[in-house]
């Protein structure tokens, strides 16, 4: 069984699953909260409410993901030294790294929101592009996706199955269930089907960060346990 030994803390793929289990209930608890308040089945002053609705910004569905997020790119980190240092291919995981880095300032201060207007310029604005920052999006999305492959390939298959499964839930969400919901929004207003669907979207991205952190954990925990690198 593969390990990692921190003091008298032996931290095996079982930790990372459970971690992984732990991380997802605190979610699931932010996001069934977010929905309890925005329905008003729990009342508290208006002024308060985008502290706790998911589709808000700097708030603490904010400070969630972001923590998530910095998780997962600091295991990354200590993968690619580990992997340095025992002679196996890193530079894809200092790559994959820094992309998740910048994936958690986007969700801080909303980077992907400024290219709306060169979304309206390249046809979007209406329909499933009701927000336009998704064309650009989904061109950075392809790149993103393109850099954690450099770090995948060099990966056991359990890595690889989590890496990609996260993958696919984060930027499903974040670009699929997006257009989704702008479809939504454009025909039918700001109702609950569309507060559904941007919680649904929160969840996918929440989940498939932590699996992208875990895959992470887990390479980690490979390469300190000197298991030889993936072919």
């Amino acid at each position: 069984m593969h390990s990692l030994a921190l003091g008298p803390l032996q931290i095996t793929d079982e930790t990372a699953n459970l971690l992984a289990k732990r991380m997802r209930q605190v979610a699931y608890v932010l996001l069934v909260l977010s929905m309890i308040i925005l329905f008003r089945w729990i009342k508290i002053p208006r002024a308060h409410i985008p502290l706790f609705d998911v589709a808000s910004e700097v708030n603490f569905w904010t400070w969630l993901n972001v923590s998530y997020m910095l998780f997962a790119a600091y295991m990354m980190g200590l993968s690619a030294l580990v992997r340095r240092y025992s002679g196996a291919p890193f530079w894809g995981w200092v790559l994959a790294g820094a992309a998740v880095l910048f994936l958690s300032l986007d969700d801080f201060i909303s980077i992907h929101e400024r290219f709306g207007a060169l979304g309206q310029a390249l046809g979007g604005g209406s329909g499933l592009l009701h927000f336009a920052w998704v064309i650009p999006g989904i061109i950075a999305a392809a790149g993103l996706v393109l850099i954690f492959w450099t770090a995948m390939r060099s990966a056991a298959p359990v890595v690889r199955r989590d890496f990609a499964l996260g993958l696919a839930l984060f930027f499903g969400g974040a670009v699929g269930l997006e257009m989704v919901s702008g479809w939504v929004l454009s025909n039918f207003g700001h109702r609950r089907p569309y507060t559904l669907l941007y919680h649904l979207e929160e969840m996918c991205e929440a989940a498939g960060i932590i699996l992208i952190g875990r895959a992470a954990l887990k390479d980690l925990i490979r390469g300190a346990s000197g298991a030889p690198p993936a072919p």
